[in-house]
């Protein structure tokens, strides 16, 4: 009996020790990436944006809706919350050919974080590289307005003056500034999508963007 109990304790003991070394090692994917040089965390933020994008993906299915509970997973608010960790490295991201829009649009959606004027930085960094006649025009009216249920910095603060600045230095560019200008005066500019729509929908809480602090 002695002999029995001796072996149920060391199991238990066991298993206690492991559960709370797992737990003392456990090192959130925002923190992990800052600890290897740039390529190679680079190569790790793109994989485990992938990661995400398969669980969306599965998520929606099982849930038939797009875009539905998209912070039921601990990786995603991890990287939403800490945007400043993975700032340098989205703007890797988007500056490299080769990166699926996909994954483009993953960095994006967490970056809703950042502050107005960082955000609008990002933002430079696809105007600078866009062109009518590629793929990033898409990216850019995606950073535009990535949806109510990842982020509204626009939406929110369509009276603020840095951000009409930049969004109309984008409406007055004559190569793509008229594709984009149905999607920034009326769903930003105006600020008839925040009053009409946003608005009404948090008040029933519908699409839950989580705090940034």
């Amino acid at each position: 009996m002695k002999t029995t109990y001796s072996i149920l304790s060391i199991i238990i003991f066991s298993l206690v020790s492991f559960s709370c070394h797992a737990a003392y090692d456990f090192v959130p994917i925002s923190k992990k990436i800052e600890m290897f040089d740039k390529e190679k965390g680079l190569r790790l933020y793109v994989d485990n944006m992938k990661e995400i994008i398969a669980w969306r993906k599965d998520n929606e299915k099982e849930h038939y809706l797009p875009g539905s509970s998209v912070f039921d997973n601990i990786m995603i608010i991890d990287m939403y919350k800490n945007s400043y960790r993975h700032y340098k490295r989205t703007i890797d991201i988007l500056n490299t050919k080769g990166i699926s829009k996909e994954v483009k649009f993953m960095a994006i959606n967490l970056s809703q974080c950042l502050s107005i004027d960082d955000y609008i930085s990002l933002g430079r960094v696809i105007y600078s590289s866009v062109s009518s006649k590629n793929s990033e025009v898409s990216i850019l009216g995606y950073y535009i307005s990535p949806g109510m249920e990842w982020g509204t910095i626009f939406s929110d603060n369509y009276k603020n003056e840095k951000i009409r600045k930049f969004l109309n230095e984008i409406l007055q560019d004559k190569e793509y500034g008229p594709s984009l200008e149905i999607l920034i005066n009326n769903n930003i500019l105006s600020g008839a999508f925040l009053l009409s729509y946003i608005k009404s929908h948090r008040q029933y809480g519908a699409f839950p963007t989580i705090n940034c602090k």
